[in-house]
């Protein structure tokens, strides 16, 4: 799946924040598929404490 995502992922040149690792990205991804931790009244931010040590974040 990352060499599909690859060519066209963020590479951070240029002006502003540099994006998270693909890798990480794609372990939040799983992670928000299989426990389900879509939730619309949140802001990623907190999803993303949830499962930031699963995804290296942490």
């Amino acid at each position: 799946m990352r060499a599909v995502i690859e060519p066209h992922y963020a590479t951070g040149k240029g002006r502003g924040r540099k994006p998270f690792a693909l890798n990480s990205m794609l372990h939040v991804l799983v992670a928000q598929i299989v426990y389900n931790y879509s939730a619309p009244g949140k802001t990623p931010y907190t999803r993303l404490n949830r499962c930031g040590a699963f995804a290296g974040f942490v």
